[in-house]
Parts: C-alpha cells; structure tokens; sequence
C-alpha cells in the first residue's frame, strides 16, 4: 500500500473557507480519479507554526503504479484547481510513503 501525504498549512483566517472547499471539492475530486482506495483527513494540535493551521490529508492506493499514474495523468489539472482566493495562504507539503 502507498500513502500519498498532503500536509497544509493554513493561514487562521481562512481556515474554515479552505477546509470547506477542501472536503466537498477537493478530496472528491482527487478520489473520483480512481486511483486511491480511501483517504483520512486530521488535523495537527501542535504544529508549531504561529498562524497557521496544520491539516493532513492522506490518500490511500494500492502500489506505486497507482500513484504514478495519478501523477502522470490527473496531479496537474487537480492541483490547478485550488481557487485564486487561496493563493499565498498556505503550504503545501506532499509525500509519498510505503506500507
């Protein structure tokens, strides 16, 4: 199994708008692509970072094949899709680990 990682951290202010938008768009988008067989989504209590909120979001697929052809064939048009209102609010950090 590969876990495909999204830790983002947000600026406060727009939390609520960003994590509406990220579970009822977002996440369905990325599983509708067939690739993943699930996901979990939590939220970091200790981050460390001022300001910020610190979600995980992680994506569950079968083998490195299904990752790779997510990347290859649906990341760019997805990851383009996040609205401009967000733009220069948060971070993204993506990894990809082995089970």
């Amino acid at each position: 199994m590969v876990l495909y990682n999204v830790v983002i951290q947000i600026n406060s202010e727009i939390e609520a708008d960003f994590m509406e938008w990220f579970r009822k768009q977002h996440i369905p988008l990325i599983i509708s692509t067939g690739y993943f067989i699930g996901f979990s989504l939590s939220k970091q209590i200790c981050s460390g970072f001022d300001a910020k909120t610190t979600t995980v979001c992680r994506f569950f697929c079968h083998n490195m094949e299904d990752y790779e052809n997510y990347l290859n064939n649906s990341s760019k048009v997805i990851r383009d899709d996040f609205p401009t209102r967000f733009i220069d609010r948060y971070i993204i950090i993506r990894t990809v680990e082995e089970m």
